[in-house]
């Protein structure tokens, strides 16, 4: 069964303007009809109050865009390093990703994990060198410096004609053959790079300016120009990256379909699908099936985690996480609050961010929560979140 979409991620290490050009991305893609910005807390991701406070993104969020003929959805994910399970868990769904590098500051410490997590995920990459208006930027010194860091298979797509089917020409003997007859076949080419894309023995560069709106069009050109379309098997199974209760309270699993397709009162173990959602953003509309590749969010199943792999008999495999925290953290519980009353909150938060670890410890006469975070950053959201939810 082949995809009718792909999945792409946009992920970068915190102000390098990734947002920035998540918006110029739906933008341009009709989308939205105007673009937000962080600083004035109207992006259109960016929708969580904790988010538009802090200026930064927390959760990850999809949106279906279209390029040309082909159908994507997009997943924003958070760039700061406290929220980097969150982006983690959303790795095993993806088939390509855009790696926004801050060209007036260069490969940061947490691009390079980004890259290597790319890496061990097996994901094709686009690398987008954003803010190049900026003092501070100079291409030659950071192309070599990215080449250096990721490899010889990074090549500037912004460059000459000539230039870039020299560098193309070193992909395989038959992209060598091609140009050296000198009859340059665009559709030939196009088809090779995409398929080098795949194997991630190219990552093609472009540079721009996203809240400049300069670059943005070469990127959406050369994403749509150099993707494909999946093959996934005929029998259901799914890829569980995300759970989320809504403001009704529902428990919504988001989703990668893996394999054939899932529908309304469709039974996944002993389980049955009650809704189907596509999400835009902060808004969703609900439909009744969706097939190999697509990303939904379904309401029905109680008992799935994020990071496992299901089919129709239910729960089959977990993935381990690269990125886990190292700091234990205990939970004070206010004068009057039954510990257990609170135990109960928190493994509902626990739900959606499980690296939370959440737990009670006993010790002769007292009991403890104790929690597993990622920094202080976290621990600021925590205490929101849960004022937020449980008063």
């Amino acid at each position: 069964m082949r995809s009718k979409e792909s999945v792409i991620g946009i992920l970068a290490h915190v102000d390098a303007g990734k947002t920035t050009l998540t918006e110029a991305v739906l933008f341009r893609t009709g989308v939205i009809r105007r673009l937000g910005r962080v600083d004035k807390k109207d992006s259109h991701f960016d929708f969580h109050e904790l988010e538009r406070n802090r200026g930064i993104t927390i959760f990850s969020k999809q949106n279906p865009f279209v390029l040309g003929e082909k159908n994507f959805t997009l997943i924003d994910t958070p760039g700061h390093l406290d929220f980097s399970a969150e982006m983690e868990r959303t790795l095993g769904v993806l088939d390509y990703a855009v790696l926004v590098i801050d060209g007036a500051v260069g490969i940061q410490s947490h691009t390079e994990t980004i890259w290597q997590l790319l890496c061990e995920y097996n994901i094709p990459v686009f690398i987008f060198v954003n803010k190049t208006d900026r003092d501070g930027f100079e291409k030659d010194t950071l192309f070599k410096e990215i080449k250096s860091r990721f490899g010889n298979g990074c090549i500037d797509f912004t460059q000459g004609k000539e230039e870039l089917h020299e560098e193309l020409s070193m992909i395989s003997e038959e992209m060598l053959e091609h140009f050296l007859e000198g009859n340059i076949d665009e559709g030939f080419v196009t088809n090779e790079v995409a398929k080098a894309v795949l194997k991630r023995e190219i990552f093609p560069c472009y540079f721009g300016s996203a809240l400049q709106d300069i670059g943005v069009d070469k990127l959406l050109e050369g994403i749509e120009k150099y993707t494909c379309y999946k093959e996934y098997p005929d029998d259901f199974s799914a890829k569980i990256y995300k759970i989320l209760h809504d403001k009704q309270g529902n428990r919504l699993s988001f989703m990668k379909i893996t394999g054939g397709k899932i529908s309304v009162k469709m039974l996944v173990g002993d389980e049955k699908i009650d809704t189907i959602r596509i999400y835009s953003g902060e808004k969703h509309q609900a439909v009744q099936e969706i097939c190999a590749g697509g990303i939904c969010a379904v309401s029905g199943l109680a008992t799935v985690s994020a990071g496992e792999t299901i089919n129709q008999n239910g729960v089959n495999t977990n993935s381990c996480m690269k990125l886990n925290p190292l700091l234990s953290a205990q939970v004070i519980i206010c004068d009057g609050t039954d510990i257990h009353t609170a135990y109960k909150n928190l493994r509902i938060i626990d739900e959606e961010l499980p690296e939370l670890s959440v737990r009670i410890l006993k010790y002769s006469d007292t009991e403890q929560i104790q929690i597993r975070v990622m920094g202080r950053i976290q621990l600021e959201i925590l205490r929101s979140l849960v004022k937020e939810r449980f008063g």
